[in-house]
């Protein structure tokens, strides 16, 4: 005998359910191969990024260490201002741990006070005082 139209609609029902069922999951599948692929290009963007940032710091890292090598930093001292290093027997040490006190006198003070010469002995040794800090 055949089967009576409850039973035939409850077997249409399931399978419709089925195949709904069975489409929702293609469409969440397909759904994260497409996410994954997304991921996967904007990983690759992101490691070609971090390389070429990375180029760019080791370039900049040598520009760096060429500007500002110690050498370098003698040579241009010695040729835009005539500078020159200072050889043993023109350095003193001065003993720090006595507490002193020091004025510091304005130049027209300086002027005011004492001659010419004394003024220009003064702005020789600020000037050195600068240099050596």
């Amino acid at each position: 005998m055949g089967r009576t139209r409850n039973e035939q609609s409850r077997g249409t029902n399931f399978t419709l359910c089925a195949y709904v069922i069975c489409f929702t999951l293609l469409l969440a599948m397909i759904f994260s191969y497409v996410k994954l692929n997304e991921i996967s290009d904007q990983s690759i963007r992101l490691q070609s990024q971090l390389e070429d940032l990375q180029e760019q710091n080791q370039l900049l890292t040598v520009r760096i260490g060429q500007r500002l090598g110690r050498d370098q930093i003698k040579q241009q001292a010695a040729e835009r201002f005539g500078m020159v290093t200072l050889s043993k027997d023109q350095v003193t040490y001065v003993n720090t741990n006595n507490t002193d006190t020091v004025e510091i006198i304005s130049e027209t003070e300086l002027l005011r006070d004492r001659s010419q010469i004394v003024a220009g002995l003064a702005r020789g040794f600020r000037w050195l005082v600068e240099y050596i800090n």
